[in-house]
């Protein structure tokens, strides 16, 4: 199970939104890409399937767009989810919730009582994202 990251570097090269990418270069991006393709989720995440893959990415995000969180999801093997959250990047409690049922669902367990979730911490916004 992927929790973060990106999903292919087909997709990061193909744009100049993210901020790494523009960070360090096209040029040493690619060579990176190049290097390390043995570990591009985008290569294998198109044969996930019988499993379902859960993709869960923030709308309020410097760096994502709805447009590139879908080319992302066109990668992924039938059965999936793909939910959009109106929330900045570490998510928000309806992702957690989301994620918990989802986890409960595939796993088969019993998912703990709606009021404990609640009760969930919220994660942590990443520091670069509260200077921005």
């Amino acid at each position: 199970m992927l929790m973060a990251g990106n999903l292919s570097f087909e997709v990061d090269e193909s744009t100049t939104s993210l901020q790494f990418r523009q960070k360090v270069g096209p040029e040493q991006f690619d060579a990176f890409a190049v290097k390390y393709a043995w570990m591009d989720g985008g290569k294998h995440v198109s044969h996930a399937s019988p499993a379902t893959v859960l993709l869960q990415y923030a709308s309020d995000e410097p760096f994502l767009s709805e447009a590139i969180a879908k080319r992302y999801s066109d990668l992924v093997s039938e059965p999936k989810k793909l939910n959009i959250y109106k929330a900045p990047h570490a998510l928000n409690a309806d992702a957690t919730r989301d994620r918990i049922a989802f986890l409960a669902d595939e796993l088969s367990f019993k998912p703990p009582d709606a009021k404990a979730i609640v009760l969930l911490p919220a994660l942590n916004q990443p520091s670069w994202l509260k200077s921005n």
